[in-house]
C-alpha cells in the first residue's frame, strides 16, 4: 500500500541533509571575517567606487579651467632667437671675387597686456568659477549617493542577519513541537498523522532557514563588491544604532532641500555660468585695448647691442573685428542655445527634488506607522500561537492550528523587522533627497 505521507526515518534523513546543507553555508563565515562599522564601509565604497572617481576628476577639470580663465587678466610675455647660416655665395665687386659666407645672429621679445576687451574675460572667468561650483556640487551629490547606496546595502546584510535570526527561532520552535509530537503519540494524546505534519513543517523551517542563510551571503557579496571587496570576502558588521531622526514638516524638508540638495546647487550654477557665456560671445562685437611692447635683435656677431642692431617700440593699440566670417554670430547663438537648455534643466530639477522629498517624507511616515502596527501583530500572533499550544496539549485543538499560529507569528516577527529596517532606509532617502546625507569625517579625509 503506497503511502501519502513520507515515514519517519525518510523524513528524519530530509532533516539531517537540510541541516547539513545549511551547515556548508555558515561554515565559511566562522573564520578569517573582518568586522566592519558603517562609517568603514563608507569610506571604503568612496575610494572604490567609480562614479565618486569621475566627478572628483570633472571637479579637477573645471577648477585647472578657472586657473586658465584667471590667465586672460594677466600680460602676455614671449621671446625668440635664432642663429642663422645663410649658403655661400660669391660676387664678383671691382674686378674682385668675394666670398659671403657670414652667418647672423637675430632675436626679440614682446609684451602685451590686454586692457579691456568687452568684459570676454571677466565673463569667461565667471563662467569658469560658475562651472567649477557646479562640478563641485556634482561631487558632493556622486558621495552622498555613494553614502547612500552603502547605507542601503549595510541595512540590506543587517535585516538580513535578523531575518536569519527569526528564521531559526522557527526551527527551534518547530523542532520543539515535533519532538512534544512525538512524545504525545506515544501517550496516546496525538496521531501518527499529526506527527507527519510536525515534520513536513520543521522540515520546511529547515529550507527557510537555509533560504534565510542564501539571502544573508547575497547581501554581503553586495556590499563586499561595492566596497571595492572580493565578492566572496568574510565581512562581519556592527550592528549600529541610528540616530533619532527630525521629524520636521513637509514642507520644511523641501524648503530646506530648496537651500541645499547639491543637484539643484549645480543647475543653478550651471544656468549662471551659461549666462556669463553669452556674454562673453557677445564682447567679441566690442573693440579691445591692449599696452603692447617689443624689442628686436639683428647682428653678424651676438655681440654689439647697440642703437645700430636693436630696435626697440611701445604704444597702445585698439582692435576691432568688423567681420569674422559670421563666427561671433554662432558662438552667441550657440551659448544662447546652451543657456536655454540649463535653464529647462534647473527647472526639472527643482521639480525632481519636490518629487523626491515628498516621496520620501511620506514613505517615512508610512514607515513609522508599520513599525507599530506590525508590533501590536506580534504580540498578538506571541499570544495566539500560546493558545495555539496549550488547545493542543490539552487536546481541544489540532497540530494545524499550532503551525498556522507558528507560521504567523514567523511572518509577523519578519514583518517587524522589516519594518524597522524599511523605515530606517526611508529616513537616509529623505536626507539624501535633502541632501544632508554627509560623509563621515573619517571618509572626508579619504584623498
Amino acid at each position: 500500500m503506497n503511502q501519502i505521507w513520507p515515514s519517519p526515518s525518510r523524513s528524519g534523513r530530509g532533516v539531517l541533509v537540510a541541516a547539513a546543507s545549511i551547515a556548508v553555508l555558515v561554515a565559511p563565515g566562522l573564520a578569517g571575517a573582518e568586522t566592519y562599522d558603517l562609517a568603514t564601509c563608507t569610506s571604503l565604497a568612496l575610494r572604490n567606487t567609480l562614479t565618486a572617481e569621475q566627478a572628483r576628476t570633472n571637479l579637477q577639470s573645471a577648477e585647472a579651467g578657472v586657473t586658465g580663465a584667471r590667465s586672460g587678466f594677466l600680460p602676455r610675455l614671449s621671446v625668440s632667437g635664432s642663429w642663422t647660416k645663410p649658403e655661400t655665395t660669391t660676387e664678383q665687386i671691382g674686378g674682385e671675387f668675394i666670398v659671403f659666407d657670414d652667418s647672423y645672429w637675430s632675436g626679440g621679445a614682446n609684451a602685451s597686456w590686454t586692457l579691456f576687451d568687452g568684459l570676454g574675460t571677466w565673463n569667461s572667468w565667471k563662467s569658469a568659477r560658475y562651472g567649477r561650483d557646479a562640478a563641485e556640487e556634482a561631487y558632493r551629490s556622486a558621495r552622498q549617493d555613494v553614502v547612500y547606496q552603502t547605507e542601503s546595502r549595510y541595512v540590506d546584510v543587517l535585516e538580513k542577519q535578523e531575518l536569519l535570526e527569526v528564521a531559526r527561532r522557527a526551527k527551534e520552535l518547530s523542532q520543539e513541537q515535533l519532538k512534544k509530537t512525538e512524545a504525545m503519540r506515544e501517550l496516546g494524546a496525538a496521531t501518527l498523522a499529526d506527527v507527519y505534519k510536525a515534520q513536513v513543517d520543521h522540515q520546511n523551517n529547515l529550507l527557510s532557514e537555509l533560504q534565510a542563510e542564501r539571502d544573508l551571503r547575497v547581501a554581503k557579496a553586495s556590499l563586499a563588491t561595492y566596497m571595492g571587496l572580493d565578492a566572496l570576502a568574510e565581512i562581519d558588521l556592527v550592528a549600529d544604532s541610528p540616530g533619532q531622526d527630525t521629524q520636521s514638516t513637509l514642507a520644511d524638508s523641501i524648503e530646506r532641500a530648496m537651500e541645499v540638495n547639491p543637484d539643484l546647487r549645480a543647475a543653478r550654477s550651471r544656468e549662471l555660468s551659461g549666462k556669463h557665456d553669452v556674454r562673453a560671445a557677445r564682447s567679441n562685437n566690442i573693440p579691445s585695448l591692449s599696452l603692447f611692447a617689443s624689442g628686436s635683435y639683428f647682428n653678424t656677431e651676438l655681440s654689439s647691442f647697440d642703437d645700430d642692431h636693436t630696435d626697440y617700440s611701445y604704444g597702445v593699440r585698439m582692435s576691432w573685428t568688423v567681420f569674422d566670417g559670421l563666427l561671433t554670430k554662432s558662438n552667441i547663438r550657440r551659448s544662447q542655445a546652451t543657456l536655454a537648455n540649463s535653464r529647462r534643466q534647473l527647472e526639472d530639477t527643482e521639480r525632481q527634488v519636490r518629487f523626491l522629498v515628498s516621496q520620501s517624507w511620506y514613505d517615512l511616515e508610512v514607515a513609522r506607522r508599520a513599525i507599530e502596527v506590525a508590533q501590536v501583530a506580534v504580540q498578538s500572533s506571541e499570544e495566539d500561537h500560546r493558545l495555539a499550544q496549550e488547545r493542543f496539549r490539552i487536546g481541544e485543538g489540532t497540530i494545524l492550528d499550532v503551525i498556522d499560529a507558528r507560521v504567523n507569528l514567523t511572518r509577523t516577527s519578519s514583518e517587524l523587522v522589516s519594518a524597522r529596517y524599511t523605515a530606517r532606509l526611508a529616513a537616509a532617502a529623505l536626507r539624501n533627497a535633502i541632501g544632508e546625507l554627509e560623509p563621515p569625517a573619517e571618509a572626508n579625509a579619504t584623498p
